[in-house]
């Protein structure tokens, strides 16, 4: 059930335009739509193999992210696009989880609406799963550690 993002920014530097573009697999649950916004001009310097110690690496992080494309199986919920990334992840966050109940309640030929307590239930199993999660631990790494050390 991933959802995967094309996004991409543009910045002017000396005279030239530059377009950079990366996919991004979205994680299940998104709790800080803003903390993740500004991560990807860090996963985009580093899927395009880009040094982020350079006057062009500070453009990028001024620059916006837009969503340029998205696969994933709830593509019917989600907006057109191309769009700010920003705009999109808030997006998502709203319709994601009730999407994906639908679509698990199609592929199993639940009527939710014949059938609300089922609903209620699938609700209450997605939000248990979602308090109950492990978080995940990354290691501290720096960009100079990454810099220095690649």
């Amino acid at each position: 059930m991933q959802t995967t993002i094309i996004v991409s920014l543009s910045y002017d530097y000396r005279g030239e335009t530059y377009v950079y573009k990366a996919d991004v697999i979205l994680p299940l649950y998104i709790d800080n739509a803003e903390a993740f916004c500004r991560s990807l001009p860090q996963m985009i310097a580093d899927k395009n193999q880009l040094d982020t110690f350079t006057y062009q690496y500070e453009l990028m992080e001024t620059s916006p992210v837009e969503v340029v494309s998205v696969e994933s199986r709830i593509e019917k919920s989600l907006p057109d696009l191309p769009m700010a990334a920003e705009d999109f992840i808030e997006h998502y966050k709203k319709v994601g989880s009730e999407a994906y109940l639908t679509m698990i309640a199609d592929e199993y030929g639940l009527d939710l609406k014949a059938k609300p307590k089922v609903a209620k239930a699938l609700k209450a199993a997605y939000t248990l799963g979602k308090e109950h999660r492990i978080p995940e631990k990354k290691l501290s790494e720096s960009d100079w550690s990454k810099h220095c050390f690649s």
